[in-house]
Parts: structure tokens; sequence; C-alpha cells
């Protein structure tokens, strides 16, 4: 990946080495060239007939393989201008840690290049409830300033990545009354193919935090939208761990999010802005 990422640059897309049976890939299915022919120096992204010669490793049926010197995970290029990449943060956070964690994707975001909106949902819970709880109050102080989401936030953005604590392994209700308001975008078909990912924080160890992000995924699928989880594309998801968005336990809010913790929201908020770039070449062509 060091040569792939040194050829792509080292704040592109996520690159790989990779094996390719020409005579199946249907992505490079008649594109044999001869053995010794153009180099992986010669490859541009997205160009399908560059190849290396002719590795000499065969699969299990005896099929010559081909190796393509650098691919774009997913296909797409490279070339993609994120400064023009609107992204928008939208979360709900009780006591705090949701929002640490949405100000390092915010972060990451902005230094992909991308203009960004950090919103908060409107708060359902009643004031004695946020009062009887020390930690909720003073982040309820805290973030006041905080502007409210609405669906001209959603309308306006490329990409867009939610927060959330978990609750009973699910999105929590402010969030989702949230997402549930954006019908109207919907149906007009303004809500597809824009990126989206989440992030996410709970009480305890195996608090619900992977269904809570696959559960947020459901309404991804519904608005046609394009999901960028952040895998394991960057050094830090192999400390961090979740593949499937940046996520933090917090103890019941006694625990805020560490540096891994927010190293991994800070590539999600840039994850995001790349796929959303990538993706905007291709409308251009």
């Amino acid at each position: 990946m060091a040569n792939c990422r040194q050829n792509g640059g080292a704040a592109g897309l996520a690159w790989r080495d990779e094996i390719v049976d020409a005579t199946v890939h249907p992505r490079f299915r008649a594109e044999k060239p001869a053995r010794g022919t153009q180099s992986g120096n010669e490859m541009r992204s997205g160009d399908v007939t560059a190849f290396d010669a002719l590795d000499d490793r065969n699969d299990a049926s005896g099929a010559a393989q081909w190796r393509p010197r650098c691919r774009p995970v997913g296909g797409l290029e490279r070339e993609a201008d994120a400064m023009s990449v609107r992204a928008a943060v939208i979360y709900y956070s009780a006591t705090g840690s949701v929002y640490a964690l949405a100000q390092s994707v915010v972060a990451g975001a902005e230094k992909a290049g991308a203009d960004t909106r950090l919103r908060k949902v409107r708060e359902l819970a009643p004031d004695e409830a946020i009062a009887s709880n020390e930690g909720w109050q003073a982040h309820t102080l805290e973030t006041q300033n905080v502007r409210e989401a609405s669906l001209e936030d959603l309308d306006w953005a490329d990409a867009v990545v939610f927060g959330t604590p978990t609750r009973f392994g699910n999105v929590a209700a402010q969030l989702k009354q949230f997402m549930d308001t954006a019908g109207p975008l919907w149906v007009e078909g303004k809500l597809a193919n824009k990126v989206y990912a989440g992030f996410v924080s709970t009480g305890t160890a195996h608090g619900g935090q992977e269904s809570t992000l696959l559960a947020m995924a459901n309404t991804f699928y519904h608005w046609g939208g394009v999901i960028a989880g952040p895998g394991y594309l960057d050094p830090i998801q192999y400390v961090a761990g979740n593949p499937y968005g940046a996520s933090h336990i917090s103890a019941n809010g006694a625990n805020p999010p560490g540096e891994t913790e927010l190293a991994a929201a800070e590539f999600t908020g840039r994850r995001v802005v790349e796929v959303a770039a990538a993706l905007s070449t291709l409308d251009q062509r």
C-alpha cells in the first residue's frame, strides 16, 4: 500500500495492490497486454488497460493472473477536487461524548478541503430530566450556541455524517426524529447519491455500537445514499477496531473520547469528503 499511496497521493483515497484474473474479472476482460509491456508507472487511475507484466503466480485453476500496479478501491478516481465538497455533521449528544467526536469529524472534513457545517438536533427530553443529570445540564449549556439542524442542511450537503449515542442498540430518538422529518427531501430525490457515514458512543463495552450504526444505515439505504464506512482504510482503524464507524465507550459520561477515538472520527470526516469528491468527478463526465 505504501507504493500505491506514493503514486496516488498520501492524502488520497485508499489504494491497494491486488491480483486480478484477467480472464474472469469484468473490469479487465479483453485487456491482456503482452508480457513486459506497459509498466505500472504508466497507469492512470481508472485506466483499465494499463497493467504490469504477467504475474508468474497462478490461481488454483492454473489461470494466469494480471497485476494492476495501483487500483483505487471501488474504482474511484483520485483526481477529485475536495474543495467543492460540502459536508454536514449532524449529531445528538447528551453529556458531550458525541459532541467531541463530531468536532473531530468536522476537523477531518476540513483538512480534506471541505466546506462544513456542524449542527445539533433538537432536544426532546423535558427540562426536568436534563436538570436531574449534572453532566447533561452542563453540556446543554456548553453547546447552547451550536445551531440546530434543519432540512436545508441536508439539502445543502454533498456528504452527511450523523452522530448518536446508542439507545438500546439503536439510534437516539432525538436524531431519529430529525431523520424521520426528511420525507419532503426524500420524495424529491434530494437525498439520493449523497455520501453518508455515522459515529456512535455507548455507555459500556459491547453496548450496541455496531447495531446502532447498522440501524442508522437502514435510513441511508432508503434515501438512496452512498455509504462510506471507514473499513480498515487507515492505520488508525486497526487500533480503533470498528469498520462500521468511529465509536467510543463513555462509561456513562465519565470517560471522554481519547486520542484513538478522536483520530478515528477525524478519519471518518476525511473519508466521506474524499468519496464525495470522487463521485463529483464522475458526475462531471
